[in-house]
């Protein structure tokens, strides 16, 4: 299995749209760790806000509109090209002769899944270390959240104590989490691309038509969009962990059937 996997994560890596992802959010928590700094120039320490409120998926976060509306797009299209890319080229032929089916489309499964992860950690994992490093002498840093822009305002919060009393570690639970949404949102492409056999681009719709879907409608908790910003609200947390395994067990079963389907050409 680990060299199945080993190969696929080769194969990601080769893949323009992986790193066409991974630069386009890097990009977008660059221009906002840019703002924040331009606009604190000048500013006293004591009177600025601590420095994870500075932090890209913030509700009031110069770019959080951006990644809002980027976001299924940027989990979709390095996987969800993978399987049109295959059938077309007839590559996926020389990965089945060396193992099973199951296995195959299992591990192809997988590297969807962490591929959606990887997008989200590496560049708001970053973003964390940078505002962490440069904003380490505002007066929030170590004075708790007199100036957060978050303690008076907001209640509800998810593991709402947590946030007020470390809101560095939320801040890396919160990316952890995000990144799991986002594995599961490429699982999901993936799992859907596998039945397009016609006009590529409809490959990258799904989770894009799920984020327009409950916007639209305006599912109380039920909005994707909500699950992007931090901090997450305490209603969103069921639902999003509710959402995830809906999403998690039609990839599955499409997955199984398509599996199946080959199997049996």
């Amino acid at each position: 299995m680990h060299r199945v996997l080993k190969a696929q994560w080769y194969l990601i890596l080769h893949k323009k749209g992986f790193w066409a992802s991974i630069w386009v959010m890097m990009l977008l928590n660059s221009i906002g760790y840019i703002l924040n700094v331009y606009n604190g120039v000048g500013k006293d320490v004591f009177k600025m806000a601590r420095s994870t409120d500075y932090y890209s998926l913030m509700g009031w976060g110069e770019m959080i509109s951006y990644i809002t509306i980027l976001f299924p797009f940027i989990v979709s299209f390095p996987v969800a090209f993978v399987s049109f890319d295959e059938e077309l080229g007839k590559s996926s032929v020389f990965g089945i002769l060396r193992c099973s089916y199951s296995l195959y489309y299992i591990s192809k499964a997988l590297m969807a899944f962490f591929t959606g992860c990887i997008i989200i950690w590496i560049p708001f994992g970053l973003n964390i270390l940078w505002n962490t490093i440069t904003f380490r002498t505002n007066m929030n840093g170590y004075e708790g959240m007199i100036y957060s822009q978050t303690y008076f305002e907001n209640s509800g919060v998810a593991f709402e104590q947590f946030y007020k009393l470390h809101p560095l570690g939320y801040e890396v639970l919160f990316t952890i989490m995000l990144g799991f949404f986002a594995g599961i949102c490429s699982f999901f492409a993936y799992s859907v691309s596998n039945y397009i056999k016609n006009y590529k681009i409809i490959c990258a719709i799904p989770v894009f038509a799920l984020f327009f879907a409950t916007r639209a409608l305006d599912f109380k908790g039920v909005i994707f969009d909500d699950y992007i910003a931090c901090p997450l609200g305490e209603s969103c947390l069921p639902n999003m962990f509710f959402v995830e395994l809906i999403m998690l067990v039609i990839s599955c079963i499409l997955l199984c059937k398509y599996v199946k389907k080959r199997e049996f050409i």
